[in-house]
């Protein structure tokens, strides 16, 4: 990030750096800063849907809901699979930390539709099916997460250890 800042301050007008200094400041939780970066490379180019959605997201955790939601939706209209559903499951974060847990479902079921196989999302969904009382929907979540990872190649089951854990004790707690 300080090798991206200082070449922001040498070309301000470097879109691919505004772009990824903002990713990487959303992505440490820097909103506030990511705004700043990612604003004119919003304004000059407004069909860059990965800007769009960390302008979006950033937004979102500053308590900007619904412009933040205005910026997610236009980027997931330019591109559905941006990053493979990752701003999706982002907004359902954001949506389940207010208590909007059926908008939260609406958008992990989406990403599970892009992308079938993140036990991320898989254990999120279930989590969520729980806090609304559907304790059926909840296992059919965990139980496919947990089927995901039995399936998964080895470098895969070793980063998705945590999710796996977590899905396995969410399943025991369940019943």
């Amino acid at each position: 990030m300080r090798t991206l800042s200082r070449t922001l301050a040498v070309a301000s007008h470097d879109l691919r750096v505004r772009a990824e200094l903002g990713r990487l400041r959303v992505r440490r939780g820097r909103n506030a800063e990511a705004l700043a970066v990612l604003e004119p490379a919003v304004q000059r180019q407004p069909d860059l849907p990965g800007v769009r959605a960390d302008f979006g997201l950033a937004l979102l955790r500053l308590g900007r809901v619904e412009e933040g939601e205005r910026h997610l939706e236009r980027a997931l209209a330019l591109d559905p699979r941006l990053r493979y559903g990752d701003p999706l499951l982002r907004w359902a974060d954001a949506a389940s930390g207010v208590g909007d847990c059926a908008k939260a479902i609406r958008l992990l079921e989406k990403h599970r539709e892009l992308h079938s196989s993140s036990l991320e999302g898989l254990y999120k969904l279930g989590r969520a099916y729980l806090l609304t009382g559907d304790r059926a929907k909840a296992r059919a979540a965990l139980d496919a997460a947990l089927d995901v990872y039995r399936t998964s190649p080895r470098f895969k089951r070793r980063s998705e250890r945590g999710w796996w854990l977590a899905s396995r004790l969410l399943r025991w707690r369940i019943g």
